[in-house]
C-alpha cells in the first residue's frame, strides 16, 4: 500500500436527517465537489464518518466515482455499536456500504457516547487536507466539527441553503 498523508484526503461531515430535496441536492453538489478535489488537488481518499444522512451520501458519491477515478473510500465508524437503534433497512444499506469500502476504521470501542462522535469527528478532520459538510445551524456536532477543522487550518466547503443559521462569511458556503 502506498503511503497516504492528510494531504490527499477529504472528510465529510453533516446532519442526520435531510428532507428529500436536501439528499438529493446534497448528492449531486458532493458529487460535483469530490470530483473537482480530486481533478485540481489530487484528492485520492474520502473519509465517510458511518452515520445517517450526510455520511450516508458522501458515501454514495464516492462510490459513484468510483467508477471513474481510482479513489478509495475509508469509514471512520465511532464505536462498535453505532447502529443499535437503527432499523433493519439502515443497518444492511450501512453494512453493504462498509463491504464496499476500502478501509473501515473503529475510532473507540466502546458503546456509543456523545465523546466517541466527538473523537471521530476529530480524527476525520485530523487525517484529511479538505472537506465537504452539509450544516444549516451553528450549533450541534457538524458545526462544532467545523470550528475544529477551521482551528487545524482545513480548507472545507459547508453545503446550505439560503436562509440557514450559519453566520455570513463563517464559511466557505456553497447553496443547494
Amino acid at each position: 500500500m502506498t503511503e497516504v498523508s492528510e494531504l490527499n484526503r477529504c472528510f465529510f461531515t453533516g446532519h442526520r436527517i435531510l428532507n428529500s430535496h436536501e439528499r438529493e441536492r446534497a448528492f449531486f453538489a458532493t458529487c460535483g465537489l469530490c470530483e473537482k478535489l480530486i481533478l485540481t488537488k489530487g484528492v485520492t481518499e474520502f473519509v465517510s464518518g458511518g452515520a445517517l444522512g450526510c455520511d450516508y451520501i458522501a458515501a454514495k458519491a464516492v462510490l459513484r466515482l468510483r467508477k471513474k477515478y481510482p479513489v478509495r473510500l475509508l469509514i471512520y465508524l465511532p464505536c462498535r455499536n453505532r447502529d443499535a437503534k437503527w432499523n433493519k433497512h439502515w443497518r444492511d444499506e450501512w453494512n453493504d456500504m462498509i463491504s464496499l469500502s476500502d478501509e473501515c476504521r473503529y475510532i473507540t470501542n466502546g458503546p456509543y457516547t456523545d465523546e466517541c462522535m466527538q473523537k471521530r469527528n476529530r480524527a476525520m478532520v485530523d487525517d484529511a487536507k479538505y472537506g465537504i459538510a452539509f450544516c444549516r445551524r451553528q450549533y450541534g456536532g457538524t458545526a462544532s466539527t467545523l470550528r475544529y477543522a477551521q482551528k487545524r487550518g482545513r480548507e472545507f466547503v459547508v453545503l446550505t441553503s439560503p436562509g440557514d443559521d450559519i453566520p455570513f462569511g463563517m464559511f466557505n458556503k456553497k447553496y443547494i
